[in-house]
């Protein structure tokens, strides 16, 4: 018994049969209007040393771009919505450093304030919820001013608007 009819019941494991098929139609629909384009040079370079790549590399070096595409993708998806999260929060300095699957955060928030690094603390908590089903997390070093500690120098600060 294949994998579908374990867990889907039998009108939907022939719907999902179906669509795959419908698929794979048009996939090699497309594949073939690319070849047409490649081979009459109406790609662009770039779209054109893509399938150059695939069509040469390795299994590893394929694998190795695709978890590259990945992490880039990850990273700004993860930095946007941590923004999003601490947005209203006051902070002093906020800088980031991407480390493949994990994004570095260093914040430095005014002096005393545990309301600021709870909220803080639950930011990155939502952020994790979020995206660690796909092997990504953010980590927080959370300092105060009174630290007088410097941003590492490896961090890119982010410049915030005044208000």
């Amino acid at each position: 018994m294949e994998v579908a009819e374990k867990i889907l019941p039998q009108t939907e494991t022939a719907s999902v049969k179906d669509g795959v098929i419908e698929w794979f139609a048009e996939f090699i629909q497309a594949l073939s209007v690319k070849k047409i384009a490649y081979s009459s040079q109406a790609m662009t370079d770039e779209e054109s040393r893509q399938y150059e790549f695939f069509a040469t590399a390795s299994e590893a070096d394929i694998i190795n771009r695709a978890r590259e595409g990945s992490d880039i993708y990850f990273s700004k998806k993860i930095v946007v919505e941590y923004l999003k999260e601490i947005h209203a929060i006051p902070k002093r300095k906020l800088a980031f450093d991407l480390s493949g699957s994990e994004i570095l955060v260093w914040i430095e928030t005014e002096n005393d304030n545990e309301d600021i690094e709870k909220q803080l603390i639950l930011a990155e908590a939502k952020i994790n919820a979020e995206f660690y089903r796909y092997g990504y997390r953010i980590d927080s070093m959370i300092v105060e001013e009174s630290d007088h500690l410097s941003v590492p120098t490896h961090y890119v600060t982010f410049q915030q608007n005044s208000a």
